[in-house]
């Protein structure tokens, strides 16, 4: 990942990356160095923990693309931003059948 590093972006939108990174704790907390003081951090993965996915198991869609390195729940997603220096943030499953799983981090 490169960015200008003389920038603070006020908004950092990571939508459906951190399930395709090696090492997610050390990618999130990469992330925060770019962020401004007030800024935001909004992180988007497949939930592995809806009701859909644990129907449906490993032909759940999200579950196929081999790429897909580590698959995140509420209490998995929290424990990454945790452990990364998140203290701030909110996680709401969203999607037709709350597939998906959004965390807005703040800072300041």
């Amino acid at each position: 990942m490169h960015f200008n590093d003389n920038l603070k972006y006020d908004i950092t939108t990571c939508l459906h990356v951190i399930e395709h990174v090696p090492n997610p704790i050390e990618f999130a907390a990469k992330v925060i160095e770019y962020v401004s003081d007030r800024g935001l951090i909004i992180f988007a993965t497949p939930n592995i923990g809806c009701e859909y996915a644990e129907n449906l198991g490993s032909e759940w869609s999200a579950c196929g693309p081999a790429d897909h390195l580590c698959l995140y729940n509420n209490t998995t997603l929290s424990l990454v931003l945790n452990k990364a220096g998140y203290t701030d943030y909110s996680i709401i499953e969203t999607g037709q059948h709350s597939e998906e799983l959004i965390a807005v981090c703040k800072f300041g």
